[in-house]
């Protein structure tokens, strides 16, 4: 993967579906992200489970799910943005503390990782997270 410097002022939304996906969380963990993100404009959060891993991402996006057997393990608590400004992601990064949950894992999506499962986009991302934290 490859990081490059975003504007954080750019509220161009891209084209698709405006909606962030959300792993690895409970029921009422789920409901206070839900509620933070509607304040934010973002329309919709997805909840990604256990059986959606395989799937790709863009499938996941466009509704397109079939219960895929993933071999789990996976628990980080990650959210992926879809379709929102680079200024409403920044916004939603900065403000997340509010909301009292720890900190997950983010990621946008891409041309490139709409393509990966969701399962291992997660994997790619812990160790890019492990990777940066002995730098």
């Amino acid at each position: 993967m490859s990081f490059e410097q975003i504007n954080n002022e750019d509220s161009k939304r891209p084209e698709g579906r405006n909606c962030i996906l959300i792993y690895g969380y409970n029921s009422e963990e789920i409901s206070t992200i839900e509620k933070f993100s509607l304040g934010r404009g973002i329309d919709e959060c997805v909840v990604v489970t256990d059986d959606m891993l395989g799937n790709k991402i863009k499938d996941i996006i466009e509704n397109n799910i079939i219960p895929v057997k993933y071999k789990t393990g996976i628990k980080s608590k990650t959210i992926v943005f879809n379709a929102l400004s680079n200024k409403e992601v920044h916004s939603f990064i900065n403000l997340f503390k509010d909301t009292g949950l720890k900190k997950p894992i983010y990621a946008v999506a891409t041309p490139t990782s709409v393509k990966w499962q969701f399962g291992e986009l997660i994997k790619e991302l812990i160790k890019e997270r492990m990777s940066m934290s002995k730098h």
